[in-house]
């Protein structure tokens, strides 16, 4: 599979995927655009990367400070995925 290079449009980095056939009964075209929602042609790769795909959420607890996140997303991130911290 060849890697993904986003395309800029509108001020917004978008990358191409097909659709998969097994939704052609409910989807009409065969390729969309997602946004990457950056201006960043680094940030944009690395999401490209990424894919887009939400594949679980970690809830945090423990007091207000930003330790808990931080570890939250240094776990993610030595697990091989991409965190969303937003």
């Amino acid at each position: 599979m060849k890697p993904v290079k986003p395309i800029m449009r509108s001020g917004h980095y978008y990358i191409r995927r097909r659709v998969p056939s097994r939704y052609a009964s409910v989807e009409e075209r065969t390729i969309v655009q997602l946004c990457l929602f950056t201006d960043s042609y680094e940030l944009a790769c690395r999401k490209s990367k990424a894919d887009g795909v939400i594949v679980g959420a970690v809830g945090i607890t423990g007091d207000t400070s930003d330790n808990d996140e931080t570890c939250a997303v240094t776990a993610i991130t030595a697990a091989g995925f991409v965190a969303d911290p937003g």
